[in-house]
This record gives structure tokens, sequence and C-alpha cells, in this order.
């Protein structure tokens, strides 16, 4: 008999174990069966069925990376009855393409008595189908072997929106490289697709950037709180062979005052340090060469440039860019726009798209680049609504629901949000997802990850599955046992009942905290 995913609630009060194939995100169409599966864990290997499984980078190290992952324990002698399964054959169209907006995360998946088989256009799906089947196998501690339940299983999957991220903000608190790299696997756990780096704001500047050393040299916290070229370079590869973009965001004109550090003639005076001077070329200078030093590590396609909460008093306090701003007949707002305008420019000149934060079609309205993603961090604006009403694609970060540092926000609150309400049909085509804000003034290394985990999975799902899974009672056994699932793999997640990063509260299971 087989059963669909919609049956996934019929789940609801039973024990995490016994849930069936509690997939996260939900994928969007899974049958299932009552069979069980043994699995080979001694011998289990990913095959491609097009070419030597040696020759077929980047997959042959993911293949490995999988392999070593999905079975934690050691099994016994005893094992499952049956023949088990010792392989899974991968077939895949293109097994080297651009880790880039809008790559295709499609995939099938099929575990019968046959083995298991995998199918996608791309190594991205691929690696989206390894991180389902990574679920799906489990340990038989009565058999002491791991076995695949609910067979037949056959999915077929593919994400509503193109991009699904958690930014990471590293200039409130340094994130040293390895626990960005943690960060990065447990993105990949749930389908996230895209780490947004906030890699400086008023408190520091971390980025030591080849031809700009005084930012950093100044800007940061300390000497060793500093990410060099290498970092940048090892953080993008190490998350696009996880099928994760790395999107850079250095803040400007507003949240700038660490540039002031190492190169005050950047802004307005020692007492007054942001926004960004305006009416000096070295300026956009200096954004442009620092731009052209990121993107080098940073390839994406898409520049986050900030443009939020600017506020331009000092500009107006200042005697020089009062009179500038005279000469031009500028009002504030038109030279925040002139600002904005320079720095999109720079973006365009290197070839990327620029990603930026609401205010900025807020000041500049209809006149904006088509091209421009408007990103939406106020719950109660309407930006997405006007933007995409103007032909604009919009990205969802709201900050009642889907900002992290948040912690009283709980995650059936950041489950309920729809993306695309009150959008229409044509308008939810400009919607290309959003994602997790993870602030950084109370986190650091020691905390980062289980205040992301396990909310940030409500937020995953609404971006990967469909929009009727929407329903917060019937995913809470998922849940639950995805954040025990998070927990066996290393990323100490918090309960699910709790605040962001509350502790368990007394003794009993993980599958009922």
């Amino acid at each position: 008999m087989l059963r669909t995913a919609a049956l996934l609630c019929a789940a609801v009060g039973l024990r995490g174990d016994d849930v069936g194939p509690a997939v996260w995100p939900q994928p969007f169409n899974m049958t299932w069966g009552t069979a069980v599966y043994p699995v080979d864990s001694t011998h289990f290997k990913f095959t491609l069925a097009s070419r030597p499984t040696e020759d077929a980078s980047p997959l042959t190290a993911a293949f490995a990376r999988f392999e070593a992952s999905m079975f934690p324990h050691r099994a016994g002698e005893q094992g499952e009855g049956g023949v088990p399964l010792a392989s899974a054959l991968v077939t895949v169209g293109d097994p080297d393409a651009a880790v880039d907006f809008g790559v295709d995360e499609s995939y099938t998946l099929t575990v019968d008595e046959r083995g298991v088989a995998i199918a996608a256009a791309t190594q991205v799906g691929v690696y989206r189908a390894m991180e389902t089947l990574r679920q799906l196998v489990v340990f038989n501690f009565t058999t002491e072997g791991y076995v695949v339940k609910n067979g037949p299983v056959r999915v077929a999957d593919a994400p509503r929106f193109p991009h699904r991220e958690v930014m990471v903000d590293t200039a409130r608190h340094f994130q040293p490289v390895a626990s960005l790299l943690r960060v990065v696997d447990s993105l990949a756990a749930a389908k996230f697709n895209v780490l947004h780096w906030h890699l400086s704001d008023a408190e520091s500047f971390p980025y030591k950037a080849p031809s700009l050393p005084r930012l950093a040299a100044g800007g940061a916290y300390s000497p060793s709180e500093q990410y060099t070229q290498h970092d940048l370079e090892d953080v993008v590869g190490y998350a696009r062979a996880r099928g994760i973009r790395v999107i850079v965001e250095f803040d400007t004109p507003g949240h700038a005052a660490s540039w002031c550090q190492g190169m005050p003639e950047l802004c307005p005076s020692a007492a007054c340090t942001s926004p960004l001077r305006p009416n000096n070329e070295a300026t956009f200078d200096t954004y442009r060469t620092l731009l052209r030093d990121a993107t080098r590590a940073a390839t994406d396609g898409f520049v986050h440039i900030g443009g939020d909460e600017a506020d331009t008093t000092c500009w107006e306090k200042t005697a020089d860019i009062k009179a500038w701003m005279a000469g031009k007949n500028f009002t504030a707002t038109e030279a925040y726009n002139y600002f904005t305008g320079r720095v999109m420019g720079v973006v365009a000149e290197l070839g990327k798209t620029a990603v930026a934060w609401e205010e900025v079609y807020t000041a500049v309205g209809k006149k904006l680049p088509k091209d421009v993603v408007v990103v939406q961090w106020r719950s109660q604006s309407t930006i997405c609504e006007n933007a995409t009403a103007d032909g604009y694609r919009c990205l969802r970060q709201q900050d009642h629901e889907w900002y992290l540092d948040k912690l009283g926000v709980k995650w059936g609150r950041m489950y309920r949000v729809e993306p695309c309400a009150s959008l229409s049909d044509a308008q939810c085509k400009l919607m290309l997802g959003g994602g997790g804000a993870m602030w950084g003034e109370t986190v650091d290394a020691s905390d980062i990850l289980n205040t992301i985990w396990p909310r940030a999975a409500a937020v995953a799902e609404r971006l990967w599955s469909p929009r009727y899974v929407a329903d917060v009672d019937a995913a809470t056994p998922r849940l639950a046992a995805f954040r025990c699932y998070l927990t066996r793999l290393g990323v100490p997640a918090a309960p699910i009942d709790g605040d962001g990063r509350a502790p368990p509260l007394e003794p009993g299971s993980c599958f009922a905290q």
C-alpha cells in the first residue's frame, strides 16, 4: 500500500522514530509503502551511471561525504534479513553546473527492492536528493543494522522558490571560519541554497581586502578577527560544494562607521561618521575596489548593497556636504538616491545584480533599475506588494517573523508566513523567496547554531515545499524528528517548544522537547 506526503499529518502523537518518512522540508511529491529494506552500511556506495565516479568532480567529494555521514553507528553482525541495499545509482545531466541563481535543484529519488536510484539535471539536484536519502536511512537498534522503512519510497521534488537564504552577520560578533563552515553544513541539511554574508556594519569591518588593507586594519575588532581573501575563497568553495551560493554584503551608505577607523576620509567627520560621504569620489572608488576584491572570491551573480537605515543627519550637519547638496539642489533623500545610484552603477560595472534593502526602493521607486532585487525586512510594510506590482523581483526577510535574533518568536509564527500573501499569481512569479536573518548582536561562535536551529527549518520549508504545506500541527512531528536528526549530525539545535536557543526544561526524549 502506498501513501502520499499529504497523509503525514496522521503521524501527530506518534513517537519521533515512528513518524514514517519524516522528510524536512516536505518534498513536492512523495509516496511510500510498508516494506523495510536493509542497507549495507559497510559497503554502500554512490555510483554514477554516465561515467566513472572518480572523474566526476565535484560529485566525488559529495559522495564520500554522504557515505561517511549516513551511518554514524557501527552495524552489528546480526543486521537485517533480506538482500541489503549496497549502492545508489546516480544519473545527472550536468555534474559541473554553475552554482548560481536559477540552477536546477530538482531531483527524483527511488528506494525499492531493486536498489536506490537518483536522477537530477545538475549536481545540485543530486546534493538535495542525497540529503533526502540521508533522512530516510535509519538505524534499527534491535538488529543493529540500517534500514529504509516504509518502502518503496518514491520522491519527485523541486523547490518552490529559487532563493532560500540565511543571513549571517559577522560584524556585530566575529564568526571564525570554522563556525561559518558549520553553519553552511547545517544549511545544506535543510536545503537552503544561499549564505547571505553580512560582512561589515557600524561596529566592525573584518574583511582584509587585498587592495584596501586599511579598512580591516582599523575596522576589525582585533588583529585576529579578520577574514583574508583566502578565507573568503574557502568559505565560498565549501558552500559551492554543497550547492549553496554565497552573497556578500557591505552595507552602505549607513551602517558604515567602521570604515572610518581605517579610512577616515570616507566619512563626514570624526564625530559624525555615517552615512559615508556622497561628495567624495574616493568613496565610490573605494567601494569599486572593495567589490572587485570581494567578488574575485565570492563570484555569485548577486551582490547585496545594503541601503537600510541611512540617517542623513550627518550630511546635513557637515558644512562641505551641506554645500555640495545645495550646489546640486539635492534634498537629503535625493543625496541618498545619488549615493545608492552610484553604488548600483559599480555593481552593474562588475556584471552583477544588485540586491537592496527596502529603503532603496522606497526612496527611488520606479526609477530603480529593473534588475535590482528588493528585500522587504519590515513586517508591516507593503514593499513586496508594491515592488512586484511595479515589475521588480522581491525577497522576504520580515523582522517580526523571520529575524532569528528575535528569540521570543517561536517556529510556528515563522511557519505561518506565506511569501506570496497579498500577491497576485503574476506578482508571485516575481517573488524569488527570502530567508531568515541571523543578526549578530547577541550571537557568536558559542551560540549561533542553536539560535538558528530549529526555527530556521520553518523558513526553509515554507520556501521549499508547495504552498499548501502550511499547517503547523501537521508539521510539528516532522520538525521534532528533524530537530533530533540535526542533533545526530552534530548540529546543536534547540528544543522546538521553547524560545530561540532555549535549553530543555526537564529530562525527556529529544522528540518530546
